[in-house]
């Protein structure tokens, strides 16, 4: 949640919320992203409730100017914690308030994603050190990760 902002809109169609928010709870979480380096997995559903999508594409951004890998992705009508939701709107709200939701599938995509992402980087971080196995340098070290869920 961005300063200044005490007031969240949530919009499905032509639906939409209302949700305001005490100035206590906004934070600078932004200064940590200069903390991180490592390869980084950004990976947002597109129905998240929670946290709006333009925020996965604004972490991008900001991380991208520290880290060389950083890698998006958006499952489509996934919630919050990569679920499947029903397509209905009211249906969708409804699942989501009373707790329902909890109850249904997580999306084999989430796996695909990370798996992808996983040996993707350990395929590059091979290469590198096979490229570096003839010189001087006698220390390899192992693939770090950081993953943001």
């Amino acid at each position: 949640m961005r300063k200044g902002r005490n007031k969240l809109v949530l919009r499905e169609g032509p639906e939409s919320l209302d949700i305001h928010i005490h100035p206590d709870l906004h934070e600078e979480s932004y200064s940590l992203l200069s903390q991180l380096n490592s390869p980084t997995f950004i990976l947002h559903g597109s129905g998240d409730l929670d946290i709006p999508v333009s925020n996965a594409f604004y972490l991008e951004q900001k991380l991208r100017q520290n880290i060389e890998h950083v890698t998006r992705s958006v499952l489509l009508d996934c919630d919050h914690w990569f679920r499947s939701m029903p397509y209905d709107t009211m249906n969708r709200l409804t699942e989501r308030l009373d707790g329902s939701c909890i109850h249904n599938s997580i999306d084999n995509r989430l796996y695909q994603c990370l798996s992808r992402f996983i040996w993707g980087h350990l395929q590059s971080e091979k290469e590198r050190l096979l490229l570096t196995e003839g010189s001087d340098d006698k220390f390899i070290r192992a693939p770090s990760f950081s993953f943001s869920l």
